[in-house]
């Protein structure tokens, strides 16, 4: 949508830490999740994670499974390339498995980080507080 957060240089120390509210989400299905929440507190596998790192897998371009659907959600593009890519369309994510059976497809690959890391790191760092 545009109005991303921690875009300028210094941006995070401005804010301040109490005022940092990450609110990505990963999963461990898309079964009962909203654009907001896992479906269970069991299916949680990190809340409030200020970043995830994915890849749709080789099929990025076809797939069927509501886990990897999860995902993905609008296409992007354009640019220099003329290339549309599909992205994540809420803050929600699934990491699972791989799997190849039919109708659960799962190849994606997820990496986030916890808070409390990135911002112990950030402070050794002299970036915050």
């Amino acid at each position: 949508n545009g109005d991303w957060d921690f875009t300028t240089a210094g941006e995070m120390q401005t804010i301040t830490m109490p005022a940092l509210l990450p609110d990505l989400v990963v999963c461990s299905t898309a079964t009962g999740a909203s654009a907001t929440t896992c479906g269970t507190a069991n299916a949680t596998l990190a809340a409030q994670s200020p970043a995830v790192l994915y890849s749709l897998g080789n099929d990025w371009t076809d797939f069927s499974s509501p886990d990897q659907n999860e995902n993905v959600g609008v296409n992007i593009g354009g640019g220099p390339s003329g290339s549309t890519y599909p992205v994540a369309a809420n803050v929600v994510f699934v990491s699972r498995g791989p799997s190849d059976r039919s109708g659960q497809e799962f190849d994606d690959q997820l990496r986030w980080l916890s808070a409390n890391g990135l911002y112990g790191s950030l402070v050794g760092a002299g970036r915050l507080p």
